[in-house]
């Protein structure tokens, strides 16, 4: 983010302050010269700062939880890579990696990849601690001893008829071994985690390769043909068809049309080819991704003897971050022990 002082006059400009941090709430005030803001970065969390109008003075004026200033010092490293875009064309795109306090770039971590297909993270490094990771905090990961990974996973636009599954497969996996081979991240040791629409590319992903060792999807999507026409309390009473067809899916059509785009890019589906121990969490009461999504999840891997976690949450809904205190605190914690089972060694397991 950059603050930017414009010449009208000249149409020229001068830029007196940038950053990697998520500014938000500016007001000015003519009688003092000073703009007040609230301002994060990776290793600060919310405050109230006061600037000058040339931003040459800047004070933090609050330090709302002392409680968090042991979660500061947080890393991030940018790294580049070369990925394949879904028009057959190559690209450079950036991946960051946060590690936690005091860890050198070279321990080869056990790492956690955020996913959102469609989406490029990177935005996630302005926030504190690397913002909320599948809508519960990323530093809590940190702090456990993971690296995470933020990768681009930008795919075809909204609009264009797509696999968003493959698409996001050929995008992610150079990002992750280009991270493994400059020694930040350990490639025998990696998990997955999204959610809603992260939580649907986090099933699906680990259809289409083995590498990782376990996945975390909550509130997540897996059958677009099922699903295309559940009325949904979220979109008013009716199905929202175009977001299958036209937006975030990028079906192109409807079912009847290409019954085989749907059913080749829905987990549900391709539950056969699912090796990696997938744990499913959801809301009882999600009106975005209604919760049978995530039991005929559950089913399809059990009856094929897949290692597969189901977690519903009663009278909770899409996001952990509205979800009653204890209930995301359990969540949490499933999370973070199902990662620790199947990433760490036996040795370094906590007691159960």
């Amino acid at each position: 983010n950059a603050i930017v002082k414009f010449y009208f006059e000249t149409n020229c400009y001068e830029i007196l302050w940038k950053s990697q941090s998520n500014v938000k709430g500016m007001i000015a005030s003519k009688e003092t010269n000073q703009v007040f803001y609230i301002n994060e970065n990776l290793n600060t969390s919310q405050n109230i700062y006061r600037a000058s109008f040339d931003f040459s003075i800047v004070a933090r004026l609050t330090h709302i939880d002392p409680l968090q200033d042991f979660l500061e010092e947080i890393t991030a490293i940018v790294i580049e890579s070369t990925v394949p875009r879904y028009d057959g064309t190559l690209e450079k795109v950036d991946t960051t990696i946060l590690l936690p306090k005091g860890i050198q770039p070279n321990q080869q971590l056990p790492a956690i990849v955020e996913v959102y297909p469609g989406a490029n993270l990177q935005s996630a490094v302005n926030r504190f601690g690397g913002g909320n990771i599948a809508s519960f905090p990323s530093r809590l990961l940190l702090e456990q001893g993971y690296a995470i990974v933020l990768p681009d996973l930008r795919i075809r636009p909204e609009g264009e008829p797509g696999n968003p599954i493959q698409e996001t497969v050929d995008r992610l996996l150079p990002q992750i071994y280009q991270a493994s081979c400059l020694g930040l991240i350990d490639i025998n040791r990696l998990g997955l985690i999204g959610q809603s629409f992260g939580g649907y590319g986090a099933a699906g992903i680990v259809t289409k390769t083995n590498l990782f060792r376990a996945s975390v999807s909550i509130s997540g999507i897996y059958d677009l043909t099922g699903a295309y026409g559940i009325f949904s309390k979220n979109w008013e009473g009716f199905a929202n068809t175009d977001w299958y067809e036209n937006r975030q899916v990028r079906m192109g059509t409807h079912p009847w049309e290409n019954m085989f785009r749907y059913l080749e890019n829905s987990p549900y589906y391709l539950a056969k080819d699912i090796y990696t121990p997938l744990l499913l969490i959801h809301g009882e009461k999600d009106i975005t991704c209604e919760v049978q999504e995530a039991q005929k999840m559950f089913t399809a891997l059990k009856r094929l003897g897949k290692k597969v976690n189901l977690a519903i949450y009663k009278k909770e809904g899409h996001v952990i971050n509205n979800w009653n205190h204890s209930n995301a605190i359990d969540a949490v914690k499933r999370i973070i022990a199902f990662y620790d089972h199947h990433l760490l060694p036996k040795d370094k397991k906590p007691d159960e």
